[in-house]
């Protein structure tokens, strides 16, 4: 027995090794046409050194062949006894509700009407009244793939499917960009206010009259609001799009959204983005979006095509395969572990010196006030000792914005800390985005703090 494992384990490896890597150059190169190629790189790292691992395995004596073929053999016993948990926990499975069935009933003891559906399942159920119903879709989907056409919104003049924290699915029709905002909006002669941002700028979760855009235009008696935030933007994706969209405007006063939840983080990511490098290295490159939205909407719904045929695949995929295939085990270690670089934090607070530097310049020279606003991460108040001037470089930051002379609006300061729960601000008490409330009140606290600043320029 012994001498059969010796003999034909080493075999069996190096066959294995070469028909995983395979699958791994079709599924990357055929499936996904070269888009995924910085996904399926750790598959290629991981059958590579497996492969030279079973063809070094060939000079070893017999007994160590066979202690490696025990410890190798072992080691996928675990793996799949690990895949078992993820499978009967329904732990694994990011579509599974199940997997999140504790987070569902709290909020449905909150609000009996909450949405339980998941967002594919709204999204072919819109689809079938309305078929130009789209998602939205995140150019932080983009930040691995250098290179490319680098998409800074969504799909444009289409019906837009966000999110659902507040009980509901908000919705918008976006403009001719692909942002989130009425499409007369760009035709009104003065502008009175443009902002960039994520997510909260963006929207989520709420629709587009409770959005920190919507609620400002509320309130001022004249002019344009114009809404360039997106969700999963970065400081250097709202840079570029300032540098694709601002001169299309005359506008008055810049907005600039800073969340400490994540972009730091999001920075980290886009750095590394050969198109958006582009952005730092050279003041006059631009990708001419706004007269390539044709292109940009191609990009956008291949992305979106693909993206519902892999959701629909995984489902159709019979479990047999998706159990030999390790997919929960997967989800949950190699994908993760690989996906995220650690941020060297004074190389990402240099970069995003400069961002803000270069933004507040170009803003300047398009005659237009630069304000920069704080927002800070809801884990401030959901979690204790979170509340700091330390938590998440919020010192840093303010620092070195107050360094480039730019005017701060602190929502931590100017808003959290002036209201007697905070928790009210959020959907149903819980983390995550602003609830209606909350974007309105932020809303007022930034036209609040403007109107002074304004106020002591005049002095």
């Amino acid at each position: 027995m012994n001498k059969i494992l010796s003999k034909y384990t080493p075999i069996l490896f190096i066959f294995s090794s070469i028909l995983f890597l395979l699958y791994v150059f079709y599924k990357a190169e055929y499936v996904h046409n070269g888009s995924k190629t910085h996904y399926y790189k750790i598959y290629y790292i991981i059958g590579i050194s497996f492969l030279f691992l079973s063809i070094f395995n060939f000079f070893l004596s017999e007994e160590s062949k066979i202690k490696i073929s025990i410890i190798v053999l072992s080691s996928i016993f675990s793996l799949y006894l690990i895949e078992v948990f993820f499978l009967v926990s329904g732990l694994g499975d990011k579509n599974n509700r199940a997997a999140d069935s504790s987070v569902i009933q709290i909020k449905l003891k909150k609000d009996p009407n909450f949405d339980t559906r998941s967002l594919v399942e709204v999204y072919e159920d819109m689809k079938i009244k309305n078929k130009n119903v789209v998602l939205a879709i995140y150019p932080g989907s983009f930040v691995k793939d250098s290179g490319q056409l680098f998409p800074l919104a969504g799909i444009s003049n289409k019906k837009t499917i966000l999110c659902n924290e507040n009980g509901y699915y908000a919705t918008y029709q976006s403009d001719r960009y692909g942002f989130n905002n009425p499409d007369s909006e760009w035709d009104k002669k003065q502008i009175a206010f443009f902002l960039v941002g994520d997510s909260f700028v963006h929207g989520s979760c709420v629709n587009e009259k409770d959005t920190i855009s919507g609620n400002i235009r509320k309130k001022i008696k004249s002019g344009s609001v114009l809404n360039l935030g997106y969700g999963d933007d970065g400081p250097l994706s709202e840079y570029a799009t300032l540098r694709e969209y601002l001169p299309l405007t005359n506008t008055k006063k810049v907005i600039w959204v800073y969340y400490e939840g994540n972009d730091l983080r999001n920075l980290n990511s886009e750095i590394n983005n050969l198109t958006l490098q582009n952005y730092l290295s050279d003041k006059e490159f631009t990708q001419n979006l706004p007269l390539r939205q044709n292109d940009v909407d191609m990009r956008l719904r291949e992305f979106l095509e693909k993206e519902k045929l892999s959701v629909q695949q995984f489902h159709k995929t019979n479990p047999l395969l998706r159990f030999i295939k390790l997919s929960f085990f997967r989800r949950y270690t190699t994908e993760r572990i690989f996906s995220v670089t650690p941020p060297d934090i004074d190389e990402i607070l240099d970069e995003f010196t400069k961002i803000i530097s270069l933004s507040k310049s170009l803003t300047q020279k398009q005659g237009a006030k630069f304000y920069f606003v704080y927002l800070p991460d809801s884990k401030r108040y959901f979690e204790t000792n979170k509340n700091t001037n330390d938590y998440r470089n919020y010192e840093k930051i303010i620092d070195i914005v107050k360094k480039l002379d730019v005017p701060i609006i602190d929502i931590n300061k100017e808003l959290h800390l002036t209201v007697e729960d905070s928790l009210e601000l959020y959907p149903l008490r819980m983390t995550g985005h602003y609830n209606e409330l909350g974007y309105r009140l932020v809303a007022e606290t930034i036209l609040k703090k403007i109107g002074e600043y304004d106020r002591l320029d005049q002095e």
